[in-house]
């Protein structure tokens, strides 16, 4: 960037604005597709002896350029004068028919304000499959009720103004090869890393509220620092948020930022630090109406640090480099500290506009994740039990592999088998279990599980006896819990856990699919009357036994229906 801002020439200054131009090899920086397309389009103008008509390239190709960001996808967007989107189109069709051209070649036209005139519609083409837009240059002019302008034709002044960022603001022309900065402020922002709006700060948001979403983007995309006056306005905009803008827009941002890891800590802190995070997730119902803006976030501090948690613990892989996974990171810590019932989070997440997809996948790593922790801190127990009888410590697939293991063990790991998002489930136990362990949350004598633990996973001889919620502990209990897991390396022994749980799932875990059940529920209650009494009192417990039946199957590798009816009338019923 630095080596393009050092050929910076012809600066013009007008009464209103800096009027910038500035001559940049930008050609050496074109790659074959830009030369090609841009060549083109050169060509249409001296084939229609068109010398009247100036092309620019708009917005943030000349931004990506000026900064050396590479970009792969191909994306200009056209300002163009002295002409139409739809005339300088049709001129671009003669050229290819006179010419005989085998270009392909498509167009189609997204009108803006029909009822007007077509100098004011968005052009769109393909050509050779790179999609391109021409716009005349426009004024935007907003009402106090919708963030949709009203359009009329404008100047290169008014068309500068009217982007969200100084940054955006920048064109260049084809035509002279030179970078134009209208707004007098884009090129040294972009030197200076700042985020500024051209015109006033609280009128450009107030006009169109989801300007403050692409405005945290772009300031966490490149680290660039926001203008003070415009950060303290984004802090003021929740309502109007709510109000214009849908929440599939809002969704469509949300979503470009948080499926980044490399984004997704830092936009999550602004989205708490500016409180828009409350015009994304509506939770008003559980936030005083009297909260400040510290304490209306207050409820959203723990998702940040699971975010901190997860960034730094595991590496990037695509099972958690999605918005999935991140929003699973955000709600859980709500579910698991009781902030928010599961039900709650559901209705947040459906207003929210969220696939149900996403909402169900969301509802199962919740489920199984719970499991997974009982797994890990029964594990951790039968250290700290090996250590205080200085018996030998057995590695966690040993402790898993176990023949001896108490059949709660089976019941786990098959349960959590059966399920396709397993292994979400396991990076977020490992996300909650690294959070306790930084914060002194663990619990060495029982499982640290929520109240809201959920009971659709309810094992028979397992909730009972194996949940305890105990939230005190001491810092002495606490060092000997990081000493037992290696201390000088905690991230290093929770991801030999994720090791250890993948190969035991993918290679000695038989899939569910592949074992027949040798009874049915019918079965079990013709040969055993006493389970209809049972079933009459609790109607989970058919479903129960079944699922238990299963395990002692698989466990005591029982393979015929007789071989099982004989183990159950022996030792179960």
């Amino acid at each position: 960037m630095n080596q393009l801002l050092n050929n910076l020439k012809k600066i013009k200054i007008n009464n209103l604005f800096k009027k910038t131009k500035k001559n940049i090899d930008f050609e050496k920086d074109l790659n074959e597709n830009e030369k090609h397309i841009i060549g083109y389009l050169k060509q249409v103008l001296q084939y229609h002896n068109r010398n009247d008509i100036e092309l620019r390239v708009a917005g943030g190709w000349v931004r990506d350029k000026l900064l050396n960001y590479k970009n792969n996808k191909l994306d200009l967007d056209f300002a163009i004068n002295n002409t139409t989107g739809v005339e300088f189109v049709e001129m671009i069709q003669k050229y290819r028919t006179e010419k005989e051209l085998k270009t392909v070649y498509s167009e189609y036209t997204i009108k803006m304000n029909p009822e007007k005139s077509k100098h004011l519609e968005t052009v769109s083409i393909t050509i050779d499959d790179f999609t391109i837009e021409f716009n005349a240059l426009r004024s935007d002019f907003y009402d106090e009720n919708s963030r949709i302008p009203q359009i009329q034709v404008g100047t290169l002044l008014s068309d500068s103004l009217r982007r969200d960022l100084t940054i955006n603001a920048l064109f260049y022309n084809i035509n002279t090869l030179m970078v134009e900065d209208h707004s007098g402020y884009g090129l040294a922002d972009l030197e200076n890393g700042i985020i500024r709006t051209p015109l006033e700060p609280f009128n450009t948001l107030t006009e169109d509220p989801l300007r403050a979403f692409r405005i945290l983007r772009f300031a966490t995309k490149f680290n660039f620092k926001i203008e003070p006056l415009l950060y303290q306005h984004i802090k003021t905009i929740n309502n109007n948020i709510i109000k214009k803008v849908s929440k599939e827009r809002i969704y469509t941002e949300f979503f470009l930022m948080m499926s980044v890891r490399e984004y997704s800590e830092q936009y999550f802190s602004y989205l708490l630090d500016t409180g828009i995070i409350n015009s994304i997730f509506i939770v008003n119902d559980y936030i005083p109406s009297s909260a400040t803006l510290e304490q209306s976030v207050e409820i959203w501090k723990d998702s940040l640090e699971f975010i901190k948690t997860s960034n730094n613990l595991f590496p990037n892989t695509k099972e958690i480099e999605n918005l999935d996974f991140y929003i699973t990171l955000i709600f859980y810590p709500l579910y698991k500290n009781c902030k928010l019932k599961k039900t709650e989070i559901i209705s947040v997440l459906k207003e929210f506009k969220s696939p149900s997809k996403l909402i169900k996948q969301m509802e199962r790593s919740f489920e199984v994740s719970e499991l997974f922790s009982i797994l890990i801190l029964k594990y951790i127990n039968q250290l700290k039990d090996s250590s205080n009888s200085n018996r030998d410590q057995k590695s966690l697939k040993e402790f898993l592999k176990e023949e001896e293991q108490e059949n709660e063990i089976y019941e786990l790991i098959f349960s959590i088998k059966k399920y396709p998002d397993w292994r979400l489930s396991l990076y977020l136990s490992l996300v909650d279990l690294k959070y306790r362990i930084n914060n002194n949350k663990i619990i060495i004598d029982g499982l640290a599980v929520s109240n809201n633990s959920n009971n659709n996973i309810k094992l028979i001889n397992l909730l009972e006896e194996s949940l305890e919620i105990n939230s005190n502990i001491n810092d002495e209990t606490n060092i000997a819990i990081k000493k037992l897991i290696n201390n000088s390396n905690v991230n290093g022994w929770l991801n030999s856990v994720l090791d250890s749980f993948n190969e035991l799932f993918e290679s000695h875990c038989i899939p569910l699919s592949q074992v027949p059940f040798l009874m049915d529920g019918r079965e079990l209650m013709d040969l055993f009357p006493s389970i209809k009494e049972k079933q009459a009192k609790d109607s989970r417990f058919l479903n129960q036994l079944i699922k238990t039946t299963y395990f002692y199957q698989l466990k005591n590798n029982i393979k015929t229906k007789q071989e099982l009816i004989n183990y159950l009338n022996k030792d179960f019923l």
